[in-house]
């Protein structure tokens, strides 16, 4: 005698069923692959008419991003880089843009660093505090251990 046992009623509608779900599947990935070869040819596009394309991905991807996100994502980047010493003045010096000293803001020692909002899930905060006042938040600390925040 077999080991095998014979299938039952239910199983012929549930394998017609599982080929839908895996043939509507392998057609989605089909339909992706080619919006994908068209995005591609966009971003060639792009590229032939001088664009930067790794610019032109960066602005697509922060599109996306809800205003409230980007402004608290950009919030936190100029608290690190005012932390390490430099602003987007400092930034733009670096790579050369001698326009960026018309149109950017300098920072001192005075100016109050950006206040960025935690994003809370219940109780708990996404951000351990972006405030250089806060001791959870000592960047130098942080940079002398070479390690991240509360990990030693």
């Amino acid at each position: 005698m077999s080991d095998e046992q014979e299938p039952g009623p239910g199983h012929n509608t549930a394998a017609a069923s599982l080929r839908g779900f895996v043939a509507r599947i392998e057609s989605a990935e089909e339909d992706i692959a080619d919006l994908n070869t068209v995005k591609s040819g966009v971003f060639r596009e792009a590229k032939a008419a001088g664009f930067d394309v790794k610019a032109l991905r960066e602005v697509v991807k922060r599109r996306r991003q809800p205003a409230t996100e980007l402004a608290e994502h950009d919030a936190i980047v100029d608290l690190y880089q005012r932390a390490l010493g430099g602003g987007a003045m400092a930034v733009a010096m670096r790579i050369g843009d001698a326009s960026a000293t018309a149109t950017t803001t300098t920072f001192t020692e005075d100016s109050p660093p950006p206040r960025a909002r935690a994003r809370t899930r219940g109780n708990k905060s996404r951000y351990p505090a972006a405030d250089p006042d806060n001791p959870a938040f000592d960047i130098d600390a942080k940079l002398r251990r070479g390690t991240k925040a509360g990990k030693e």
